[in-house]
């Protein structure tokens, strides 16, 4: 029987009943019944260790037969994997020209599922063919399985590239990852981004970890939107621009919307410059004229121009920009997506072909929003921002707008031409003028961001750094958006509002094209 039992005239009782009983009958035995219980145990275990299987086969032979194969089946039973899971020395495997195939302890060949053995996980395709050396989609989860056929989990090495898996092998995809006190980052192919500027424009160093100033305060918020992703908020010093402006009148949504943008240019980084060609700076990145012009307001003030306060009251008052940031300050926005578009349009002029607003600028405007107003550290966000839609729509209002140029200053020197006597060279203008008007209504998408805005938006060759490119295949999801991470893998774009190239791009080899009266204006976005 078990420690600490016994039985007293062939009933079970506990040590503590047998004792109460004892002492009921003779207080005076008080002494020896607590002798007699601790001897209890002592006879118990010489007993076991006399005979351990005596009780046992006592009570065997004395059990009904019956019963006897009943206990025999429950104690089998006890040793049965749970339910979905294989004994793996219940499992063969055998090679053959097509790959690995294995078969449970019934000789069935197994497929379309997952195999644990020896601690490690294999997957067996719809045909029975063991996934190995590739990336693979099931369930519409990514995975990667080594060359041995086992799940990679964790980070782990395709060529010179590495990846980073969760505990259950999937792929992480354009997200940050947590790992302790540290981050790290994973494109959309969930590749760890190394010595370069992030999408959002951190710099993280050959290990792939952030590399975060002193004294900086970071923040993960979950984001999910058309998936899951980790963003990391620059609570640091987003803290200090939120109180400016909130003191100057700004309200939530804009503000929002301004740090939305600010994230994508610098990190939210007043000392960051444009890494390759220098050109922006702070941060919006202020570019050419406008970079000129911030520090000629610091020297007027005589402070540094990498101080967070400066740029901020420059932001108010930038000529050429304050009225614009005055009406967008006080304008009653519906959400901080729409301050952010509006932003990043308009002062950042950005572009719009990099796809970062969908990706980075509405994103991090709707979460430092739910941070500061909510006080909640994640979301699930239903805004859709489609960068081609809104290119083909602004490409026909400034194809229009194009038109009707043409043909006012086709008519105007029609006139004057008139006037002097020269009437045909001044036919001869004006239908050169119209046939560049047509040619510019049908030109292609790429050139239609030129025009949006007095052609206040610089086109450049963006790229954050350059990976091998994944084969196309089964690691590749089949849909819309899985060509375009294909072919932006190594080149994605990050933009300079402020006209330059993104802090964390690489300078390209083509010189940056500017249009409009003056590249600092046109090139230079906040």
């Amino acid at each position: 029987m078990p420690c600490g039992f016994g039985r007293y005239r062939g009933v079970s009782m506990t040590a503590s009943e047998i004792l109460k009983l004892l002492c009921r009958r003779n207080p005076k035995t008080v002494s020896a019944a607590v002798l007699l219980l601790l001897t209890i145990p002592i006879c118990l275990v010489s007993e076991a260790m006399a005979d351990p299987s005596a009780s046992v086969r006592k009570k065997a032979e004395a059990m009904p037969a019956e019963e006897m194969a009943s206990a025999v089946v429950m104690e089998e039973e006890t040793e049965v994997p749970e339910s979905g899971e294989r004994k793996a020395d219940a499992l063969s495997w055998e090679e053959t020209d097509a790959g690995w195939i294995c078969r449970d302890e019934g000789g069935r060949k197994l497929s379309g599922e997952w195999v644990e053995y020896d601690g490690s996980f294999y997957y067996l395709n719809a045909a029975g063919i063991m996934e190995r050396d590739e990336f693979r989609v099931i369930d519409s989860y990514r995975y990667h399985f080594g060359e041995s056929g086992a799940l990679d989990i964790g980070r782990f090495y395709v060529g010179s590239v590495e990846y980073y898996s969760d505990q259950n092998g999937v792929l992480y995809e354009d997200t940050w990852v947590p790992e302790g006190d540290l981050w790290c980052c994973c494109d959309e192919l969930g590749r760890i981004l190394k010595d370069c500027m992030t999408p959002d424009s951190y710099y993280v160093g050959p290990d792939g970890y952030m590399a975060a100033a002193a004294g900086s305060r970071y923040e993960g918020f979950s984001y999910q939107n058309l998936s899951k992703r980790e963003l990391y908020l620059n609570l640091g010093t987003a803290d200090l621009i939120w109180d400016y402006l909130k003191k100057k009148g700004w309200n939530a949504a804009a503000i929002a919307g301004v740090l939305g943008n600010f994230q994508q240019e610098s990190g939210i980084s007043p000392t960051l410059e444009e890494r390759g060609n220098h050109i922006g700076y702070g941060l919006g990145q202020w570019s050419y004229e406008r970079r000129t012009r911030l520090e000629n307001y610091a020297a007027a003030k005589g402070q540094p121009v990498s101080s967070l306060y400066l740029q901020l009251d420059f932001l108010c008052s930038e000529p050429g920009e304050k009225n614009f940031v005055a009406r967008y300050s006080t304008t009653s926005w519906s959400d901080p997506a729409s301050a952010a578009i509006e932003w990043g349009t308009h002062w950042e002029r950005y572009k719009l072909s990099d796809h970062s607003m969908s990706r980075v600028r509405i994103p991090y405007a709707e979460a430092y929003y739910a941070h500061y107003v909510n006080g909640v550290k994640f979301l699930v966000s239903s805004t859709r921002f489609d960068e081609s839609e809104v290119i083909l729509e602004l490409a026909s209002d400034a194809d229009a707008q194009v038109g009707m140029n043409a043909e006012e200053e086709a008519e105007d020197e029609a006139a004057t031409a008139e006037q002097s006597g020269v009437l045909s060279g001044a036919s001869g203008s004006a239908e050169e003028e119209t046939s560049t008007a047509d040619s510019g209504q049908n030109g292609a998408l790429s050139q239609a961001e030129e025009k949006i805005e007095g052609s206040a938006i610089v086109t450049k060759v963006k790229r954050v750094t350059e990976f091998e490119t994944e084969a196309s295949g089964p690691g590749i999801r089949g849909t819309a958006g899985s060509s375009e991470a294909e072919e932006d893998a190594g080149t994605e774009g990050l933009t300079s509002g402020a006209g330059g190239e993104d802090a964390g791009t690489v300078e390209s080899d083509s010189a940056p094209e500017t249009s409009g009266e003056t590249a600092g204006e046109d090139a230079s976005g906040g």
